[in-house]
């Protein structure tokens, strides 16, 4: 049993790699996604303490997955491993970063595992997709692909909070001029799904409308998938879409996909 001790070992150790970028050292881990691609770890020194980060590498999509932050599944799964692994969630130059610190070299092994872990879980449950899920992602692409050839790559932000202060998530967010246009992409596979993505696009831009002199918003749009009539045109959803229509106004705009070229009038 010692050989089978010592070939494991062996073999598991060799999967282990680092760069070294000066004050950042890089450890390409063993622990690997269901997309097949390994986590790395980050560590830097800030005063006397130890920093495993993740780099930003999940918010820059460099572990080629596209995360729906709207998906109740996955925010789950993300809730508790920041909340079990004590995760810290801080933002810089534009780019989200996870990370764990710790005063006591000896420690660190701890928490490059709990970042390896996390990591993993965010990654490899994103590219696990529910019906519902496929179907709001989907159009999300569609509509951000067309947001892009009509309007250039750099015009909006995809799935961004307000702010720091205000974490609310919407799909696109154009900061232009001293304002901010808002918009939600809403979408479903069913009139239950429909309807809760209908219901959350309202709650999210009616959390920031307090705050709407403080950061110059000038327009929130909610952009509907139309494609399903029969979606679109129950009795579950016509209450939330109703209430939609009732709220229209200079600054709450509705737009169906199938009329998306109303989109520059209202930009």
């Amino acid at each position: 049993m010692d050989k089978v001790f010592e070939t494991i070992c062996r073999a598991y150790n060799s999967l282990w790699h680092f760069r070294d970028y000066g004050n950042t050292l890089e450890i390409i881990t063993p622990v690997a996604t269901i997309n097949n691609m390994f986590v790395s770890i980050f560590i830097t020194k800030r005063g006397d303490d130890y920093v495993a980060t993740d780099g930003g590498w999940m918010d820059a999509g460099l572990y080629e997955c596209e995360i729906n932050w709207n998906a109740g599944v996955f925010n789950k799964i993300y809730a508790f491993y920041i909340d079990n692994l004590d995760i810290i969630r801080s933002e810089s130059c534009g780019r989200v970063f996870y990370y764990k610190k710790i005063s006591k070299l000896e420690l660190l092994p701890n928490i490059v595992f709990d970042m390896a872990n996390f990591i993993n879980a965010v990654v490899s449950s994103s590219n696990i997709q529910f019906v519902s899920d496929r179907i709001e992602l989907g159009f999300k692409k569609e509509v951000k692909g067309y947001l892009i050839r009509e309007f250039g790559e750099d015009r909006f932000e995809y799935d961004r909070p307000l702010s720091d202060e205000i974490n609310v998530r919407f799909s696109a967010i154009e900061r232009n001029r001293g304002s901010i246009k808002l918009i939600n992409f809403v979408s479903g596979s069913n009139s239950s799904y429909y309807a809760n993505t209908l219901c959350r696009s309202n709650m999210n831009f009616q959390m920031v409308l307090p705050f709407k002199e403080r950061y110059s918003l000038d327009r929130a749009i909610t952009l509907l998938d139309d494609r399903k009539r029969s979606v679109i045109d129950s009795p579950q959803v016509q209450t939330y879409y109703n209430y939609l229509l009732e709220q229209r106004n200079d600054y709450n705009k509705v737009i169906l996909w199938s009329q998306k070229d109303e989109l520059a009038q209202a930009m």
